[in-house]
């Protein structure tokens, strides 16, 4: 039985997942941003962390406190630092997640996926999500004010 997004709630904690698909379209598709708020409907992306929705996605801006979760998408591999660069609030933990992505071997992708006041105690990046490939490099510590 998935647990409840409360099962993973605490805040201050940001759970990052990086990977690489072949267009935006692929990746909304994955997470059903934009669908995905206030919807109990399974995503790909709760199946695979065993997670029952809603986990609240928005586009942006972010909502005050650092509520929901973000996915964002570059046409193009970039470093994994500049990749998490892009989600709201990663100036504090972009560091952290960027190292531990290194620890494993992986430079660069395209997609970033960040899960706020969430903390996913699943298994790191040694072991990609079978559907998707995304990777969990872990939850790191962020403010809602911090850029």
């Amino acid at each position: 039985m998935p647990k409840t997004r409360e099962a993973y709630d605490r805040d201050g904690y940001a759970s990052v997942w990086i990977g690489s698909f072949e267009s935006e379209d692929d990746l909304r598709a994955y997470v059903r941003e934009g669908e995905f708020s206030g919807s109990d409907q399974f995503t790909q992306f709760c199946a695979d962390l065993g997670v029952r929705p809603p986990l609240g996605f928005y586009r942006d801006p972010p909502p005050p406190g650092g509520e929901g979760a973000a996915a964002r998408f570059t046409t193009r591999t970039i470093g994994v630092r500049e990749l998490i660069r892009l989600v709201p609030f990663a100036g504090i933990f972009a560091d952290d997640a960027a190292a531990v992505a290194e620890q494993f071997g992986v430079v660069g992708a395209n997609a970033v996926v960040c899960v706020y006041n969430f903390d996913f105690y699943g298994r790191r990046a040694e072991h990609p999500l079978r559907s998707s490939g995304m990777r969990y490099l872990g939850s790191f510590r962020f403010r809602a004010s911090h850029a």
